[in-house]
């Protein structure tokens, strides 16, 4: 029988290798940018599981993100726009299983929209005017981190056999398109005109890790949402507390993003969740006063899977009011957005 499956030694090796750029980062005069480093390792695995070749393009659009992110960001609206157009083709690629790829993608566009990254090495603090030299380093670290993960899973992995991720039905697709789009751009615009330079963005990634094209998904990603911030954040205060050099902190955060990264393919959502807080709390420690940090991010959490429930319960219910008064209509077979009966 022809097994493909990695093998533990080489996973484990690949994991270490994966580690190396944001190590090295963190251990430099730059650490504080290593979280840049780790960005583009969820859309290069993305991109990886639908097939080897394109861990490149999830390395380039995470690259370009931050890039378009960047530059863009003292423009509100230009900003609700590349947000609208990032999310239509995240709709779009869900059909052909790219879900996982897109949403990650479109995390650093979000964080670069709302909070554009600094520099302490180059005297760049967050409130300065965005200049070629601010995007250039912005984009240059996550290029760093996508191509550093790109060659070592086509490298290494090329031959193994991993689940490919499923796709959406054409319904639940474009249902999952009219939610994403509208609500993504509003919140973008909210937050890049009233938030900016804030862990505002936070808001925007609950949004697109809570929203699910299958309904059922959705509602169980809420509460596992919020339950593992709430972990997560916990931890991390406690880690925070306990180890007081920033570079120590890096390095752990380092870490555990693999470990997040693990998890979102192989975990329940909550542990997923919770590392993925602990890695950007621990990642970003440098920065204010941790235990309100926890506590803020906290809240935008909440704020955010509340928006999407907001939305998507309501419509959800019409529908079902609709559907029974009509059986036979179209919308007896709608879902806002979720699983296609006929999947």
């Amino acid at each position: 029988m022809d097994d493909r499956r990695p093998p533990r030694a080489r996973l484990v090796g690949a994991a270490l290798l994966l580690l190396l750029p944001a190590a090295a980062v963190a251990a430099s005069p730059w650490h504080a940018e290593a979280y840049l480093v780790f960005l583009a390792l969820p859309p290069t695995l993305g991109g990886f599981l639908l097939a080897p070749r394109l861990a490149w393009l999830g390395a380039g659009l995470a690259a370009a993100a931050t890039a378009v992110g960047t530059a863009v960001s003292p423009w509100p609206w230009a900003g609700a726009l590349v947000m609208a157009a990032a999310c239509a083709a995240v709709a779009w690629g869900s059909r052909s299983g790219g879900l996982l790829l897109g949403t990650t993608a479109a995390t650093p566009l979000a964080l670069a929209l709302v909070s554009p990254p600094a520099s302490a090495a180059l005297g760049i603090a967050p409130g300065d005017p965005v200049t070629p030299a601010r995007v250039l380093v912005a984009a240059g670290f996550v290029a760093l981190g996508g191509a550093w993960t790109a060659l070592v899973l086509t490298t290494l992995g090329r031959h193994w056999r991993v689940p490919r991720p499923p796709g959406e039905t054409a319904r639940g697709a474009r249902l999952y398109g009219i939610v994403l789009v509208p609500l993504m751009a509003v919140a973008t615009a909210v937050c890049m005109r009233w938030f900016p330079d804030s862990h505002a963005w936070w808001v925007l990634l609950t949004v697109l890790v809570v929203l699910h094209p299958r309904y059922d998904r959705l509602r169980s990603r809420a509460g596992a949402r919020v339950a593992g911030t709430l972990a997560g954040g916990f931890a991390a205060a406690l880690l925070v507390a306990v180890v007081p050099d920033d570079r120590v902190l890096t390095v752990l955060g380092v870490l555990c993003a693999l470990a997040a990264a693990w998890a979102n393919l192989a975990r329940p959502y909550a542990q997923y969740a919770a590392l993925l807080t602990l890695t950007v709390i621990l990642l970003t420690s440098g920065t204010g006063e941790p235990f309100a940090t926890d506590l803020e991010r906290v809240g935008l959490t909440v704020l955010g899977a509340a928006l999407v429930l907001a939305v998507v319960v309501p419509g959800r219910a019409l529908l079902d009011r609709r559907a029974r008064r009509d059986p036979a209509g179209d919308d007896a077979a709608a879902v806002p957005p979720g699983a296609d009966p006929a999947r």
